[in-house]
C-alpha cells in the first residue's frame, strides 16, 4: 500500500513490490494473481485503515454540521501535516491514467459512499436548523467532496504547508458561512 501510495500504480514495479514486501514474486502472484489485484487489495486496505477513519465523523446516521466541520478539520490537519505530502491514495488512483476499470470502480464506490455521508449530514443539519434552509444539499455535497479531493491533491503537490492549511481553513469557513444565524446569512 505504501509504495502504491507514494508512486502510483504504473510507477510501482514488481521488483519494488517484491523488495518492499520481502516476499518472493511467486508468493505475491500466488496471493494476488497479478499486480493489479495487489493494487486493488492495497486500495481496500487504504479504505479500511486511512480513508475510513478520516471520514469517521460522518459515519453516524445522525451526523450533522458539527460532524462535517470535524471531518474538514481532520482532513486539514492531516493534509497540512508532515504526512500530508503523500496526499490521498484514492485521489492518486483516480488521477492516474490509464487506470484499470476495477480500480475505477473501487474509487467510484468510495466517492459515492463519501458523497452519501456528506449529503446525509447536510440533510440532518437542515432538519436541525443548523444550516440555511435554502442550501441545496446535492450540489453542496458534490462541492464539498470535490473540494476535499482537491485539498488532498494540493497536499501532494509542492505547495507550502501553510497554503494547504489555508485551503482547509477556507473550506471550513465556507461551510460555516452556511450555518443558520451566521453573519451574512
Amino acid at each position: 500500500m505504501q509504495l502504491f501510495w507514494d508512486r502510483g500504480y504504473a510507477a510501482s514495479s514488481m521488483e519494488e513490490l517484491v523488495a518492499r514486501t520481502g516476499l518472493h514474486r511467486a508468493a505475491l502472484y500466488g496471493a494476488h494473481g497479478s499486480k493489479q489485484r495487489l493494487y486493488e487489495a492495497a486500495l481496500r486496505r487504504y479504505l479500511e485503515r486511512v480513508a475510513g477513519p478520516r471520514a469517521a465523523p460522518l459515519a453516524p446516521l445522525d451526523a450533522s454540521l458539527p460532524a462535517l466541520e470535524a471531518w474538514l478539520l481532520r482532513a486539514g490537519e492531516s493534509a497540512a501535516g508532515p504526512e500530508g505530502r503523500r496526499g490521498c491514495l484514492l485521489a492518486v488512483a483516480a488521477a492516474e491514467a490509464p487506470r484499470p476499470a476495477t480500480v475505477g470502480r473501487i474509487v467510484e464506490a468510495w466517492l459515492g459512499e463519501l458523497r452519501s455521508r456528506v449529503a446525509r449530514a447536510l440533510r440532518n443539519a437542515q432538519l436541525r436548523g443548523e444550516l440555511l434552509g435554502a442550501v441545496e444539499v446535492g450540489p453542496l455535497a458534490d462541492a464539498l467532496c470535490g473540494s476535499h479531493l482537491g485539498l488532498w491533491a494540493l497536499a501532494r503537490s509542492p505547495a507550502p504547508r501553510p497554503a494547504v492549511a489555508s485551503c482547509a481553513a477556507g473550506l471550513r469557513a465556507w461551510l460555516g458561512s452556511l450555518r443558520s444565524g451566521s453573519p451574512g446569512a
